[in-house]
């Protein structure tokens, strides 16, 4: 064992340094006889050295031990300052070239017959140099292919009230695109006694993360602590407005008075169980003197918006807020509540207190109140809250 390792070190440590076999300058091929022992030298290729160690005349039979230098154990080399790396395969040939097998002149023969090329260093870490180039150019390839087609690593469920529904659904798209997280956008009332109102829902332990409603709602669920209260923000003023079925004739609002009679002359009226509805039974109505008059033919719809029931011919004429009548097929807005009756409405957004997604909630927050959101919210008949109070 003694001869074994020392023998492996003067192959490792030997001060030609002869054992890296880099590259074969020509043919090198030979056999040389030990006193016990065969030892084969043959190359494979010009990166590939072989040794092979038979017992004496036996070229063909099965040999005793074999060992070869490959371009893995050169990369090994490199990894270990240029000394030949412990593999195996070296510590194989080197006991047997280096041990008592056959005479040092034979080994030092066998050894000196692979010269190394003096170039070898050099064009090794040349060619590093490019593989490493090649494959830092192919991952950024590969991630600046696949980075825009991969899915959103966060979705952020909200909920929201018809008033701003329309508009986060335009908006949904540019901020996925710019933050890298989805939206998963549903709807419901601020308010009321239905399945889907936003108060019920949380209230059954739905998970959202961001809740936006009208803002007196969503002030309710700040004090019940359902709402983080330092995230509140308001978003957008929104306007009451009439609506009429498709092609039927436009009543005149364009005064308080012309309003009052419009509404004691139809034959049926809609409105929202929510916000604007509370607003015109419990406040406006009373205002104007009617109160009485509109109770039998008042209807306060729930869980559809006003203006699918008066496209349908179920109601003469039908209020919501502006933003909501928008969107809906079949029917002509007539306008907005005139001054002295109209009442804004504002919108609200707020971080649910269980989102696990807090952080994400903030930076759509943030970007509803930018200025690049403030378009599609004006588009969808909503004031931005940067706007001036019209």
């Amino acid at each position: 064992m003694r001869r074994l390792v020392g023998g492996l070190r003067r192959w490792s440590l030997g001060p030609r340094r002869q054992d890296r076999l880099p590259f074969l300058d020509g043919p090198c091929e030979g056999s040389h006889e030990g006193p016990t022992r065969s030892v084969v030298v043959k190359p494979q290729n010009a990166m590939v050295l072989a040794v092979s160690v038979r017992a004496p005349g036996t070229e063909t039979g099965p040999a005793l031990a074999t060992a070869q230098r490959t371009p893995r154990d050169r990369r090994a080399d490199m990894r270990h300052g240029g000394h030949a790396a412990p593999t195996p395969r070296s510590r194989i040939a080197s006991a047997w070239i280096a041990g008592q097998a056959f005479s040092k002149s034979c080994a030092h023969c066998i050894i000196s017959r692979s010269q190394p090329d003096p170039t070898w260093r050099q064009r090794m870490f040349t060619l590093g140099q490019r593989r490493r180039s090649l494959l830092r150019m192919l991952a950024a390839i590969v991630w600046t292919v696949a980075a825009p087609l991969a899915a959103p690593a966060q979705t952020l469920q909200v909920v929201t009230s018809g008033g701003l529904a329309a508009a986060l659904r335009t908006l949904a798209p540019m901020f996925e695109r710019s933050s890298g997280v989805s939206l998963s956008i549903t709807s419901g009332a601020s308010m009321g006694d239905t399945h889907d109102a936003i108060p019920n829902r949380l209230a059954r332990g739905e998970p959202f993360d961001l809740v936006v409603m009208a803002d007196g709602a969503l002030e309710a669920l700040v004090r019940s602590g359902q709402v983080q209260a330092s995230s509140k923000t308001v978003l957008a003023r929104s306007p009451i407005a009439m609506a009429v079925r498709a092609g039927a004739p436009r009543p005149e609002i364009s005064s308080v008075e012309s309003l009052r009679r419009t509404l004691l002359d139809a034959t049926s009226v809609a409105y929202s169980d929510s916000a604007s509805g509370v607003y015109l039974s419990t406040v406006l109505f009373p205002r104007l003197g009617i109160a009485a008059q509109m109770a039998p033919k008042s209807r306060k719809i729930a869980a559809e918006p006003v203006g699918q029931v008066v496209a349908r011919g179920e109601a003469q004429i039908g209020f919501q807020q502006l933003s909501e009548l928008r969107p809906v097929p079949g029917i002509d807005i007539v306008g907005l509540l005139p001054d002295g009756a109209q009442q804004l409405t504002l919108f609200s957004a707020g971080i649910v207190s269980s989102s696990a997604q807090p952080e994400a909630a903030r930076r759509l927050l943030d970007f509803l109140v930018s200025a690049d959101a403030a378009e599609a919210i004006r588009s969808s008949g909503l004031q931005p809250v940067s706007d001036p109070v019209r």
